[in-house]
């Protein structure tokens, strides 16, 4: 009797995990077509839902960061990012994208603090120097982008990577 019930739970359990994530794929889905056809306060409210659901789920996190961007609701995509860095406080992902908010904001200065510390906690770590001069090079920060990638080389092992994206910029 037991061992029935125990089934049974087991599979509605089961079943209602898999309506839900798929409930919300489509949500995902939907928010998806509405922000390629340009409506994004239709977007905006779906990929909210999702994200709300989900926050550890990247892809949610990051496409309604992108229609906060579009829509330019800073204060938001900021409140997101925070909290984001407040689970995953590495994440030099998350780090980036503040930046690039923080930019488009119109806090310039934010901006640089905020990539600067990040590189000073980790002054060896390609991946980071690599990485925030790609989010400088997406917002057209040339010489911010060269500037990270020459400390990349003096400070990391790595210098003739550091010397080829130097050259290629």
């Amino acid at each position: 009797m037991m061992k029935n019930f125990i089934i049974v739970f087991t599979l509605l359990f089961t079943i209602q995990t898999y309506s839900q994530f798929d409930d919300l794929n489509s949500k995902f889905l939907l928010a998806q077509s509405y922000e390629q056809m340009g409506d994004l306060q239709k977007a905006r409210i779906l990929f909210e839902e999702v994200y709300f659901i989900q926050k550890d789920n990247f892809q949610f996190f990051e496409s309604l960061n992108r229609v906060y961007l579009k829509l330019k609701l800073f204060n938001e995509s900021i409140q997101i990012i925070q909290n984001r860095l407040s689970i995953f406080p590495n994440d030099i992902t998350s780090i980036g994208l503040l930046g690039v908010t923080y930019y488009q904001a119109g806090k310039e200065e934010e901006t640089f603090k905020l990539w600067n510390d990040a590189l000073k906690e980790q002054p060896t770590n390609l991946i980071y120097y690599r990485i925030l001069a790609n989010y400088a090079l997406e917002l057209r920060l040339f010489d911010k982008a060269i500037d990270i990638l020459q400390k990349g080389k003096a400070n990391t092992a790595e210098a003739r990577i550091f010397s080829y994206d130097l050259a290629h910029l």
